[in-house]
């Protein structure tokens, strides 16, 4: 029995706070502040625990990160960024006339490896919605018939469910393939490594991972041997209806619009040509006795840019 004296003052109190008192007196008081203690203290190491094993993954990730970086050059790393703000100022600028490098060796340029990327003008307002116009860029009818020209290609070279493209394209990549092997090896990418915690560094490690393996080595392939970046945007029609059934870019490219293509050193940014045709997707082209419609004949109009521009710097 407690040998602590209660005073009258106590006494009238709530039964509950009578409770309360006797329970957290004495060598009761002691027991229960030992036993908060002692879980707070255990809590404290698990969390001190947990701490230091993320700060240890955070260490490795960002180790990991800085050895790929030091394997690729600069010029490497920031050839996606540098696309996508030519990209951005071109889509931003009031168009200034056609324009070719004086001394522009075409067929030569051609002939070297390049990179592709296709948006409507207004996709390219920031740096984050330029990378997600590019995820969404892929090769068509223009860098096809730039690259090849008048020649026509075998059938048998065409890959099933794809617009043609075969063999002759492979020199040219789509941007998206640079942004998903080098944004990892980013400053952005570090300061997000630095700074995530949990599960999200968990995600950001496993998807380093991920793209160390396979999307990496190949964007290294690419910005080594990519000596231009070639660039189409389609602008938007004046008359486009405000209400939009499928693709933003497949309506765009459905209506009468002009396109912007511009070619410059995937390197140092310098502009190599640029031209601007008004584009009539409604007048379809011819093939044979045949009209195209829908897909095939964005095909056909993408063809004929490519040859616009093929002719613009080869004809010299």
């Amino acid at each position: 029995m407690s040998e602590r004296v209660y005073t009258l003052e106590e006494l009238n109190q709530p039964r509950w706070k009578q409770l309360v008192s006797r329970t957290f007196d004495g060598a009761a008081a002691r027991f229960v502040a030992a036993s908060l203690a002692l879980v707070g203290g255990a809590l404290g190491v698990f969390v001190i625990q947990g701490h230091l094993h993320e700060e240890r993954a955070r260490a490795q990730v960002l180790a990991q990160q800085a050895a790929a970086v030091a394997q690729i050059s600069e010029a490497e790393r920031s050839m996606a960024s540098l696309i996508d703000g030519l990209a951005m100022k071109t889509a931003r600028e009031p168009w200034q006339g056609d324009f070719v490098a004086p001394g522009l060796r075409g067929d030569e340029l051609l002939a070297q490896p390049g990179v592709y990327f296709r948006a409507v003008q207004t996709e390219v307002g920031s740096p984050q919605a330029t990378r997600t116009a590019a995820n969404l860029s892929v090769k068509d009818a223009v860098p096809l018939c730039l690259l090849q020209g008048t020649d026509v290609e075998e059938a048998g070279a065409c890959l099933p469910g794809t617009a043609c493209m075969g063999q002759r394209t492979e020199r040219i990549s789509n941007l998206r393939q640079l942004h998903q092997g080098l944004d990892v090896l980013s400053e952005e990418w570090t300061r997000d490594l630095q700074t995530a915690s949990g599960m999200r560094l968990g995600a950001l490690a496993g998807t380093l991972k991920d793209r160390l393996a396979r999307a990496t080595p190949e964007a290294q392939r690419i910005a080594a041997s990519a000596r231009y970046a070639l660039l189409v945007l389609d602008e938007i029609p004046a008359d486009l209806p405000e209400q939009m059934w499928g693709s933003r870019r497949e309506v765009v490219q459905n209506y009468p619009h002009a396109v912007r293509l511009a070619l410059f050193d995937a390197r140092t940014g310098a502009p190599l040509a640029k031209i601007r045709r008004e584009l009539d997707p409604s007048m379809a082209p011819v093939i044979g006795a045949a009209a195209w419609e829908g897909p095939a004949r964005r095909q056909a109009y993408g063809c004929l840019l490519g040859l616009e521009l093929r002719s613009a710097i080869t004809r010299r």
